[in-house]
């Protein structure tokens, strides 16, 4: 979580900000700009930053997050992985079942048998290994399950 434009910080420790989440492999951060609220102590600081620029730097950490999120979905591309299945969505016209990995990573596949012997299919709630291949949608990688 990072905390953005609170009174008193400088444009140096913004700038700071921006170049340690750039050596970061968080998973996920969660970007929110500091609002004044009335009678908290902060909201009597007389340098409180402008909305503009709490606006720019707030777009600038949301993108950085992003790019290192994606970045570090990549990392999982091209392995085997178990993947503790959770929910049937709907992909660009088709059901996927996606669950999460040991490293919160979100794999996903089509809901289609997992053998050729009858009603043997991916089920929410089943941990399965699965091939990862590259993004299905989003941030979900697609994953191939691996015969049992």
């Amino acid at each position: 979580m990072l905390l953005l434009a609170f009174p008193e910080k400088q444009r140096k420790n913004s700038k700071s900000a921006d170049e340690r989440l750039k050596r970061s492999t968080f998973t996920k951060t969660h970007v929110f700009k500091y609002s004044k609220r009335r009678g908290t102590l902060a909201a009597a600081y007389e340098d409180q930053i402008p909305e503009k620029i709490k606006h720019e730097r707030s777009s600038i950490l949301i993108q950085l997050s992003r790019k290192n999120a994606e970045e570090y979905r990549r990392l999982f591309f091209d392995r085997t992985v178990e993947v503790l299945l959770e929910e049937e969505e709907k992909v660009d016209g088709k059901r996927i079942l996606s669950g999460l990995t040991d490293r919160y990573v979100r794999v996903g596949a089509e809901t289609a048998p997992l053998s050729q012997e009858e009603g043997e299919r991916l089920n929410p709630g089943e941990l399965v290994k699965m091939k990862t291949e590259g993004f299905l949608a989003g941030e979900i990688i697609a994953g191939k399950p691996l015969l049992l």
